[in-house]
């Protein structure tokens, strides 16, 4: 049984990963590498104001590549992108096999959650950011994102079995465990103020939560697939 769910994770998580890197070499990375340009230029152009030279060869960081080979960045980041898959899918594939739920469907909705859980709903209070935005107290935001994923994650569950007993206390505690660490937020020092969607920063946003969506369900669905070709023992 532990060798079937490692299998189906690790081959799920490979399939999910080769999609979503695909998605962030297209989409993502080229906003990466827009925004570290940027963040190079600007000490440049800060020095050339102090100095008052005013010459346009002085700003040109913008222009150029970062360091690093982008071939040798684009294999890294998949490679990355598809570690990180295979060990979310050795997760589903554990709750899978725990819950007895096996075929897409069941891993779509899972995925769904997962998701929802640890991407959508953190990322609404303290957004993806590209390189040279302002940085807050890391601690801080790792903290408030735990209390965000789990909270969300408890309040899916919570929610899925409201509505399948017709309670009206499970949907109460839902929306209560949504909300909390929204409402937290504002007393918790180091986490920034509320995102303001500037240039870049709003597509961004927008390409991270398709990345990890196409992450997320993708991976789903073909742990619930695996989970109903691959036979028991096998």
């Amino acid at each position: 049984m532990l060798t079937r769910i490692l299998l189906i994770g690790i081959l799920g998580g490979a399939m999910a990963g080769s999609a979503a890197s695909l998605v962030q070499g297209t989409v993502l990375q080229p906003m990466i590498v827009l925004a570290e340009a940027a963040e190079a230029a600007q000490p440049e152009r800060e020095a050339v104001s102090d100095h008052d030279h005013g010459e346009h060869e002085h700003t040109h960081g913008s222009d150029e590549e970062p360091p690093g080979d982008p071939i040798v960045r684009k294999i890294s980041t998949a490679v990355a992108v598809i570690c990180t898959a295979m060990g979310y899918g050795l997760m589903l594939s554990g709750v899978l096999a725990l819950c007895r739920k096996q075929g897409w469907r069941a891993g779509l909705t899972l995925g769904a959650i997962g998701f929802l859980s640890f991407q959508l709903a953190p990322g609404l209070g303290i957004p993806p950011q590209p390189p040279g935005m302002p940085s807050y107290d890391v601690h801080m935001r790792q903290l408030w994102w735990l209390l965000t994923a789990f909270g969300t994650l408890g309040a899916s569950f919570s929610a899925i079995q409201g509505v399948r007993r017709r309670k009206v206390a499970l949907l109460t505690t839902s929306l209560a465990l949504i909300a909390l660490p929204h409402i937290l937020r504002f007393w918790l020092p180091g986490t920034g103020p509320l995102p303001e969607l500037a240039y870049l920063t709003t597509p961004f946003v927008l390409a991270s939560f398709a990345m990890t969506a196409v992450l997320w369900l993708s991976l789903g669905a073909a742990v619930g697939f695996l989970q109903a070709r691959i036979p028991p023992y096998a």
